[in-house]
């Protein structure tokens, strides 16, 4: 229907910005991407990056799919002592250092990150290739200890080789009410990419949807020992089951 002469037209609204605290975010079902207070004329706006972007729509895309949780929030490893550095996100400086790469984190914190950065992977990647490149955009420490360097973004990591970050230096118990083992966000990105990178025994999008999705239900969050029963459970016994175990226990998540 026209608006009568004269009557003025509806206000549009106004931009939505990410929060300047982030930069970069995932909130309900909307993306913001705008500049934070970590930008800077050396990397310029880091929210604009193509694997940011690419990172906060696999945020969407698992809200709206899968439905897991971040647990308790980030910042698990922060009350734990005696953690090597890497552990921990105290090395980022140029983007938000809520959580990072290597930071040990709640199981639920550690898959949405994590399925964050594999969906970015697979965006700019091709599987069955045999190697994966992800682009990070946020300080990388190169080993466990405060002396190793630290390398500033942008910075390739491979997300074929299994890292086995949690298993390797930081394999201690995150105490929560759902699952002690806790995670690190590379740990699960390199897990979700191998178990769906191979081309005959990968797992689909919508099998990895499937998977995840049943290893819990709204108000429980997801159990690291479920998901190879959840995965017998869908593809019954076989090649496509053995390989989403293995790719687990090869990433170090199980």
């Amino acid at each position: 229907m026209q608006p009568r002469p004269g009557t003025p037209a509806p206000a549009r609204p106004g931009p939505r910005h990410a929060p300047a605290k982030y930069g970069a975010c995932r909130r309900g079902d909307d993306i913001f991407v705008g500049r934070s207070p970590f930008d800077d004329d050396t990397l310029g706006h880091l929210s604009y990056w193509k694997y940011v972007i690419a990172h906060e729509f696999g945020h969407l895309v698992s809200k709206l799919l899968i439905r897991h949780s971040t647990d308790g929030g980030y910042g698990a490893s922060s009350s734990i002592t005696g953690l090597f550095p890497m552990c921990v996100c105290d090395h980022v400086t140029s983007a938000n250092p809520l959580h990072c790469f290597q930071s040990l984190e709640d199981i639920g914190s550690a898959l949405t990150e994590g399925w964050a950065q594999f969906y970015a992977a697979k965006a700019f990647n091709y599987t069955g290739e045999g190697d994966c490149t992800f682009v990070y955009y946020k300080e990388y420490r190169t080993g466990p200890n405060p002396a190793d360097p630290v390398l500033t973004p942008p910075v390739p990591l491979g997300c074929q080789t299994p890292l086995r970050l949690k298993k390797n230096y930081c394999d201690v118990a995150v105490p929560n009410e759902y699952d002690s083992d806790g995670g690190i966000e590379g740990d699960w990105m390199n897990f979700l990419w191998r178990a769906h990178e191979d081309s005959a025994n990968g797992s689909t999008m919508d099998d990895l949807r499937t998977i995840l999705a049943s290893t819990f239900s709204d108000g429980d969050f997801i159990k690291t020992a479920e998901l190879a029963p959840a995965a017998s459970a869908h593809f019954g016994a076989g090649a496509k089951a053995t390989h989403f175990s293995q790719s687990a226990t090869n990433a170090g998540i199980d």
